[in-house]
């Protein structure tokens, strides 16, 4: 039963019984805390790489022509369900360093990274790009994992060679990518 204070004649407060009122329910049943955001379970997939280059002609010292010239390589893959963004490493030659921190992260399904570039004699420029795309590939190498909406990490991608884009646009993977399931992108 609630009471209620009624202020009387002569400002004197009075109580009296008011109507019986119902208790308000209270929820009793235990709430079910949301579902943490699923991890995704695959790496991403069907892997392409391409490359896109520039070049730019120009004079150099003493009037001789050079070429200005770089490229980029890029690394293309099938979404992940379940992806809020990509971790992506790289690696050199010297070594994978195990669980690592990602590098960067994308919300694309793509990278871009200058694999070479120089200033070379119209004469050598072939020949210095594909040197220089020789050593990019035996020195640096790239792995994606797709990152959930907590930013827990799934399967990564193999290792993949920058530079290196074989005849059908499918890289081949050096070694494969050892991390946890459900690591942190940080």
């Amino acid at each position: 039963m609630l009471l209620v204070a009624v202020l009387g004649v002569g400002g004197t407060a009075g109580c009296t019984a008011a109507e019986s009122v119902p208790p308000v329910p209270s929820s009793s049943a235990p709430t079910a805390s949301p579902a943490p955001p699923p991890v995704p379970a695959s790496a991403p997939g069907d892997l392409r790489v391409a490359t896109v280059e520039t070049r730019e002609d120009g004079v150099g010292p003493g009037g001789t022509p050079v070429v200005r010239w770089s490229v980029d390589w890029e690394l293309r893959w099938a979404a992940v369900p379940d992806a809020a963004s990509y971790a992506v490493r790289y690696a050199s030659a010297e070594g994978i360093p195990a669980g690592a921190a990602a590098d960067e992260t994308t919300a694309g399904t793509s990278l871009r990274v200058t694999a070479a570039a120089g200033t070379s004699s119209p004469q050598r420029q072939a020949t210095e790009r594909d040197a220089g795309l020789l050593l990019t590939s035996s020195q640096l190498l790239v792995s994606v994992g797709a990152v959930g909406a907590d930013g827990s990490e799934g399967p990564a991608t193999g290792w993949v060679p920058v530079g290196d884009v074989p005849a059908d646009g499918r890289p081949v993977t050096t070694l494969p990518h050892e991390h946890a399931p459900g690591e942190h992108a940080h």
